[in-house]
């Protein structure tokens, strides 16, 4: 649809101008198997500087490896940071990435990944990238002299692409001659990748993500003054057999990697369901990020962004794609009769202790808690309102040090729906007493 001579011209007149904070360089010379990064501390910095991965703290396994300074070794202390000393000026260190197996890779384990097939990595900044502890900026990532093309969300100038700040979600980039397929979806400029393009292609996932996009703007619409290289995406497709059972995804910043379904023809509309699913929730994450760029909530809580974001995505789903499976799919995910055995903010607690396993209720019991509450405020306003019309309310809100929704949003939502919303929150929040 765009030709590279529109899309160089897009590039030079979105750029935003270079930091003076930390910059990356990456390596990945052709026909190598690893890549070699380096950091450029900034100015006032270097004096014992800890690094470490971000998604080590979010339980991802980093790829980091060899890390010195000036050709020497890198020390870690006890929690597993990288000590840099004050007469440090570049720490460079080296990523192995991932082969990725027959049956693809999950995309919400966030790493880096060797698309041999198709001569490119996936570089996963959460897993890859040694950040300064203390250190919030954003910076700079740039492909250093010798190495292969670099692409990556949000132009920064002189051929560089940003790493989001520390209170922002982390970034992906592609490294190597990846087909680029670049649409303009209304206010923004999206460029698709895949590992497969020519069954994206068929499993029609562009269009499909252009209709949810269109749709997911309807309800969380861009900031007044949103720059265009804020308005500037990257969707990476990775496939992953129908056999795994399941697809994941993981929102950036501006960039998010989702997972499409491989599987039988016959299957195709199921599986394009699935998948648009997935990309639909992280869709929602990044707009959301955006949002609150402008709106900050003082606090929140990972099942109420989950619960929201899966909620949308398959809200946005259903109204993307009218087939008989996607349909199907939102029935069965926001399903009013499943059983309740625990409230979220019960669910809520146990995530905080560490217990993982509560992750998969923030999406089913959530996406339902929403569900309820969409359906309360359409039933008492005959159909003229919706959850739509209160989400930025419900974005505001900042909630409770327990992950409890603040009275004042809780009384917004009482004065238009009346008991139903107490219903809701008794039902799957505070949960059955």
């Amino acid at each position: 649809m765009h030709t590279t001579a529109r899309l160089a011209l897009w590039l030079a007149c979105t750029v935003l101008p270079p930091l003076a904070s930390a910059s990356y360089e990456v390596k990945l010379a052709p026909g190598a198997r690893q890549l070699t990064l380096s950091l450029a501390l900034p100015p006032g910095a270097r004096a014992g500087v800890r690094l470490a991965p971000r998604g080590a703290a979010w339980g991802l396994k980093p790829q980091v490896e060899d890390v010195r300074c000036a050709g020497r070794p890198l020390p870690q202390d006890a929690e597993g940071h990288w000590l840099a000393p004050a007469s440090c000026t570049r720490v460079t260190w080296r990523v192995v990435p991932d082969a990725v197996s027959a049956d693809g890779a999950d995309a919400s384990e966030q790493r880096t990944l060797a698309i041999a097939k198709r001569r490119w990595v996936l570089l996963a900044e959460p897993t890859a990238l040694l950040r300064p502890q203390g250190v919030d900026a954003a910076s700079t990532l740039r492909a250093a002299k010798g190495s292969v093309e670099l692409l990556g969300a949000t132009p920064m100038g002189r051929g560089g692409w940003r790493v989001p700040p520390g209170n922002s979600a982390p970034e992906f980039y592609v490294l190597g001659r990846a087909q680029v397929v670049s649409r303009q979806q209304g206010a923004f400029a999206v460029r698709y990748v895949a590992d497969d393009p020519e069954l994206v292609k068929q499993l029609n996932l562009q269009a499909l993500h252009a209709a949810a996009l269109a749709q997911l703007v309807r309800v969380v619409p861009l900031p007044p003054a949103t720059s265009p290289a804020d308005r500037s995406l990257l969707v990476v497709w990775l496939g992953v057999a129908a056999s795994r059972g399941s697809a994941g995804g993981a929102a950036g910043s501006r960039s998010f990697v989702a997972n499409y379904v491989r599987g039988e023809p016959a299957d195709a509309a199921r599986h394009a369901a699935l998948t648009l699913g997935v990309a639909a929730h992280e869709q929602f994450h990044q707009l959301v990020e955006l949002f609150r760029n402008r709106h900050p909530a003082t606090s929140s809580a990972v099942w109420f962004d989950e619960s929201l974001a899966h909620f949308y995505g398959l809200k946005a789903l259903r109204a993307a794609d009218k087939s008989r499976d996607a349909q199907a799919l939102w029935a069965r995910s926001v399903d009013l009769q499943r059983p309740v055995e625990h409230g979220l903010l019960e669910l809520h607690r146990r995530h905080e202790a560490g217990d993982a396993s509560v992750y998969e209720s923030f999406y089913s019991q959530g996406a339902a808690f929403w569900h309820a509450v969409d359906t309360a405020i359409s039933a008492a306003t005959q159909g003229q309102q919706s959850l739509d019309d209160h989400l930025g309310d419900v974005l505001r809100a900042p909630l409770s040090s327990d992950g409890a929704l603040p009275e004042s949003l809780v009384q917004r939502l009482r004065a238009v729906a009346g008991p139903a919303i107490d219903d809701a929150l008794t039902r799957y929040v505070t949960g059955p007493r």
